[in-house]
């Protein structure tokens, strides 16, 4: 058999250090900040949002082949939905499509206005719009949320802070070069 012997011990110490960093590993997915570091820079730059600034022509997305008033029904039950209001939509000048959670939402007699709090490449956003309930098209307008930017900032510092102890902790445990 000629190989040497590999001792228990340093069996049992890779085995360890593969099962920390793949538990190191599931907890960075799982809790990873969906956030970018400079969020208003990137509204400013990024050409996917500038293109949805808008103003910006908008279509319902639901049901799309179904009868109109089947469609109509659909859209006013998409914003009135208690549990999760949503509203599929289409930006019909780029082709994007979306299901947007609804964070406010109004039916008047001939429009619904609605508005929609997201993190969009990494920015949080908001999008604001009028349909028009007949013909379920509208316009829409794309701007930066300051006040989530800053919530959800904080949470990413303190996250990439959290990394940033655990990670020097491991080196430290296994007496590997801190960087």
């Amino acid at each position: 058999m000629g190989g040497a012997a590999i001792s228990p011990a340093i069996v049992a110490a890779g085995r360890y250090a593969v099962m920390v960093a793949a538990a190191v590993q599931q907890q960075m997915r799982c809790c990873m900040p969906a956030v970018v570091d400079n969020q208003l820079q990137k509204f400013e730059t990024d050409p996917e949002i500038r293109q949805l600034v808008g103003p910006s022509q908008i279509a319902f997305a639901g049901l799309l082949h179904a009868p109109p008033a089947e469609r109509r029904n659909a859209l006013l039950q998409s914003c009135v939905d208690r549990q999760q209001p949503r509203l599929p939509i289409t930006f019909t000048q780029f082709g994007y499509n979306s299901d947007f959670p609804l964070s406010s939402c109004t039916v008047g007699q001939e429009e619904i206005i609605f508005e929609s709090r997201f993190i969009l490449n990494g920015v949080c956003v908001i999008l604001r719009g009028i349909l028009n309930r007949e013909l379920m098209t509208g316009s829409s307008t794309l701007q930066f949320d300051e006040e989530k930017a800053a919530e959800e900032e904080l949470h990413r510092q303190q996250a990439m802070q959290q990394y940033g102890d655990r990670i020097h902790a491991i080196r430290q445990r296994f007496n590997l070069p801190q960087s």
